[in-house]
Parts: C-alpha cells; structure tokens; sequence
C-alpha cells in the first residue's frame, strides 16, 4: 500500500515528479492499480492536477472498433480505482477505452487528454525462464510523448514459470 505524507509529496516536487498536471493511470486489473492510483492521487493534489484512470478493452479485429463490449470484471476494476481515490479524498476520472492494442489506447488518451505522465504497472511474467515485459510497457515507453512511469509489483517466479 502506498501512503505518502504531505513531506514525502514535497520531496517528490522537489525532484520534479509531482509537476504533472494531469496524470493517467492504466489500469491492468492486477492488484497493483490500486497502488498506482493512490500515487497518482497523491502527486496530483502536490500541483492541484486532475487524474484520468483509465482501462483500455481490446477490440478483436474480427469486430468493429466502436462495437458495444460490455465486461462486468472491467466495471469492477473501474470501481475499484474509484474507491481507492476516494480512500484518499480525492477526485478522479475514470473510463474505459477500446482499442485493437492497450499500448495505443494508452498513449492516443494520454494525448487527448494532455497528460504530463503516464503511470502503468507491471506484474512480472516469465517466458521461457526470462523475464517478459509483454507488448503493452515497451510500447508506452517508446512512444508516449510524456513522462512514463512504470511500477513493478514485487513479485519471485515460481518454479513452474521457468
């Protein structure tokens, strides 16, 4: 759980990581997005900044992009978000966007929105005993036009994994 107090948000100002007006949260439905909208929460009140949470769906390309997907596990991880800001006192917007790829999604709403940081998690996965990124992280970075930053959850491969 993430608790920072109104000096820790200071330090964080002072090394330039609280001067995002508008932060979006990407929301993975891992257990870590509770965590990454508290963060964001507590560097956006530092500058009076607003914060977007948002959860891309990904549209098969089978299917138009504007098709009507409902998922009830998608509300969940909206509410969630939701009731972790307000656990914190503090306002944030949330939607869901579709998209054909998450990364995409992630970094056209944090455009449209004019976000000065992207916050996204990253649960660690193993593929063929290596450590795996998958798609979504590596493509934020690498094309985001704002800060982009990634929390990792502590997490050890099972044995299985490898």
């Amino acid at each position: 759980m993430v608790s920072l107090t109104d000096k820790d948000s200071r330090q964080l100002a002072k090394r330039g990581l609280t001067g995002s007006r508008n932060i979006l949260v990407a929301l993975s439905g891992s257990l870590i997005d509770i965590d990454l909208v508290r963060m964001a929460c507590f560097m956006a009140r530092h500058s009076k900044g607003r914060v977007f949470v948002v959860h891309v769906m990904e549209v098969p390309r089978n299917l138009p992009l504007d098709a009507h997907l409902q998922d009830a596990e998608v509300d969940a991880i909206l509410d969630r978000a939701i009731e972790a800001a307000e656990e914190v006192n503090y306002d944030v917007e949330a939607e869901v966007v579709q998209a054909r790829d998450a990364g995409p999604g992630i970094v056209d709403e944090a455009r449209d929105r004019d976000c000065s940081m992207i916050i996204m998690g990253l649960v660690p996965r193993y593929r063929f005993g290596r450590f795996d990124m998958g798609r979504t992280v590596p493509y934020v970075l690498e094309h985001a036009t704002s800060r982009v930053f990634v929390v990792r959850e502590s997490a050890q491969p099972n044995a299985s994994e490898q």
